[in-house]
């Protein structure tokens, strides 16, 4: 009767152990997906919040003290990293007075020479840029952890922002 009972133990453990090595990698697989969409999400909202605060000083460089002051009388739109249609790397900026450089500073986590910034400002002249939309684009490569062990290709994340100065 022990006999039985001991081949009867072992079948059990083989068993278990069959089924634990079958649902290991389900389970890993699932728990990497989890990390990477909550690293992505994460990424994409600082990149928003970059693009938001890019946006927001475009908008600030139409009042007369960043032309007068900070920009010694020249036309903001002219300076490099506040000049319309130029995708920006964003490394090249830290620190300074420009869209790019305030989008940048934004971004804490995120490695900066990777950043790519792109202002939009609709040139009139007349209006010296009053009353324009300033729309700001950041662009960020994410290669997710399961791309890493299952040959997956780069995503680009945006993040955008268009604000309209009063």
């Amino acid at each position: 009767m022990s006999a039985l009972r001991s081949l009867k133990d072992r079948t059990q453990r083989g068993q278990t152990l069959v089924e634990f090595a079958l649902s290991v990698p389900i389970l890993l697989v699932l728990t990497l997906g989890l990390l990477d969409i909550g690293q992505g999400v994460y990424y994409y909202n600082a990149l928003s919040d970059c693009a938001r605060e890019g946006a927001r000083f475009g908008i600030v460089l139409t009042d007369n003290y960043w032309k007068n002051v900070e920009y010694g009388g020249t036309d903001p739109w002219s300076v490099p990293g506040n000049v319309p249609d130029v995708n920006y790397t964003a490394s090249s900026y830290l620190g300074t007075t420009t869209i790019v450089g305030k989008a940048a500073a934004q971004a804490v986590t995120l490695d900066k020479s990777k950043l790519t910034v792109y202002v939009d400002v609709q040139v009139n002249p007349v209006e010296q840029h009053m009353h324009q939309p300033v729309r700001v684009e950041v662009r960020y490569p994410f290669r997710p952890l399961l791309g890493h062990l299952f040959g997956g290709t780069t995503i680009t994340l945006k993040g955008a922002s268009e604000m309209i100065s009063q």
